[in-house]
């Protein structure tokens, strides 16, 4: 873990914010790669060792991901605040708004459970 947080730094901020939204619409590396043409390579490229890759290809990602130029090679996006969300839990999300009513509540309901259980255990660690 430790190892994947100082890789992170080391990536310039385009790097991090491909991955970012890439991983917020549930796209692999291979999809976006059939969305944009670009090749699988060349998104992890993008993704892992670039330092200045070219406008036009950030360009072609920005449009795959339905965002702007901006949002790829900006440091942070402040406006959004969603940078220190997990992307599983948004697709999630995203995923239950098509549930039936009934559904929902069970869902709501299991995870508040599993909230207060973990809750409690660490009270009783304490």
């Amino acid at each position: 873990m430790y190892n994947n947080f100082m890789k992170n730094l080391e990536r310039p901020p385009f790097s991090l914010n491909i991955i970012r939204f890439r991983k917020l619409r549930g796209l692999s590396q291979v999809d976006l790669a059939k969305i944009t043409g670009l090749s699988k390579r060349m998104i992890a490229y993008y993704e892992t060792e670039a330092v200045k890759p070219p406008i036009d290809k950030l360009e072609i990602i920005a449009k795959a991901l339905g965002i702007s130029i901006a949002n790829i090679i900006e440091e942070k996006d402040e406006k959004s605040g969603i940078i220190d969300i997990d992307p599983r839990i948004l697709k999630i999300t995203m995923m239950l708004k098509d549930l039936n009513r009934k559904d929902k509540e069970y869902i709501y309901g299991l995870i508040k459970s599993l909230y207060e259980k973990n809750k409690k255990m660490k009270e009783l660690t304490k």
